[in-house]
């Protein structure tokens, strides 16, 4: 038996993914954006400063895996990671005119199984408590096959 998932997030986007009851994980996998940022600047006498550049992985990780399916009720094992950029401060570099970039994120993490029946939808709680959306279970229809006799 087959299904499909469906993940909304809080920031309107919403994921489709097709599960097999029994399969290994599967998922909607990421999808976000890479946020490049001044990490560091290092001085070395007599050399022009060298600065390092760092990537924040912002967006969404999504992975699922369906198992018992008992009079229409499946268990799914749910994992989904956020990671969010709330803010990018700057940071002056002592004895200089150079600043580095300060990332303040917000990482939320979910790994838990929930029971869900075809066309419910569950709200999603992370481990310290904020929203990260909901999730909808629906059940792949069945295709009839004609024998002829």
């Amino acid at each position: 038996m087959s299904g499909y998932v469906t993940f909304k997030g809080l920031d309107g986007g919403s994921r489709m993914t097709v599960i097999t009851i029994g399969d290994s994980w599967g998922g909607g996998g990421s999808y976000g954006t890479a946020v490049p940022y001044t990490n560091s600047v290092i001085f070395h006498p007599g050399k022009p400063p060298l600065i390092h550049k760092g990537v924040i992985e912002t967006g969404t990780r999504l992975w699922f895996r369906a198992h018992e399916d008992h009079q229409g009720v499946i268990k799914l094992d749910v994992n989904i990671s956020t990671n969010t950029l709330r803010d990018m401060k700057k940071g002056r570099v002592p004895g200089t005119d150079k600043t580095i970039d300060l990332p303040e994120t917000d990482p939320q993490m979910l790994t838990e199984t929930i029971s869900i029946s075809d066309d419910e939808t569950v709200p999603l709680i992370s481990s310290a408590g904020k929203p990260l959306g909901t999730l909808t279970w629906a059940a792949a229809p069945l295709t009839a096959t004609a024998t002829a006799h």
